[in-house]
């Protein structure tokens, strides 16, 4: 059975890695909104609900907290067998960003 992982749990271990940035610094949401938003397809807003510091925040479909400890293990196996992963997946971050859909 695939245990949850929490939507801060893997924002803090990956936010980090991708962007450089820890939690509680300048930028920490936004990026953590990007890659949920990128790895989901769910809108930023919703992302945004799950990572709110706010008494109301939402809390994420549990079905998405065990695809999150998929694409975590997935991750870290890719970083161990292939080092540039995180280099392409910060480029395929990047054009994300920047196209228009």
């Amino acid at each position: 059975m695939v245990k949850d992982l929490s939507v801060e749990e893997f924002c803090n271990f990956w936010i980090p890695k991708l962007y450089g940035i820890s939690k509680g610094k300048r930028g920490y949401k936004k990026a953590c909104i990007e890659v949920l938003s990128y790895i989901t397809q769910y809108s930023p807003d919703t992302c945004a609900n799950w990572v709110s510091t706010r008494k109301r925040k939402v809390n994420p479909p549990r079905i998405l907290l065990k695809y999150l400890r998929l694409v975590h293990q997935a991750w870290l196996q890719e970083e161990f067998l292939m080092p540039k992963t995180l280099e392409n997946l910060k480029k395929d971050l990047n054009l994300a960003q920047n196209t228009d859909i």
